[in-house]
């Protein structure tokens, strides 16, 4: 499966973009923050396409 080598990539440098700033609420309903790191709302952040497959 390919979700543990994601979440190994977070050590590698420039394969994920880390989304820190930021939420997904809406309409006066409160969401999940953006934080360093794995969080709610951006997951892992968003990819780097061309280092992220060289990394895989």
């Amino acid at each position: 499966f390919i979700t543990p080598k994601l979440y190994a990539l977070t050590s590698s440098a420039g394969a994920l973009r880390d989304i820190t700033d930021g939420d997904n609420g809406v309409n006066q309903v409160e969401g999940y923050k953006a934080k360093p790191g794995w969080d709610p709302c951006t997951g892992l952040g968003s990819p780097n396409g061309a280092n992220l497959l060289a990394t895989l």
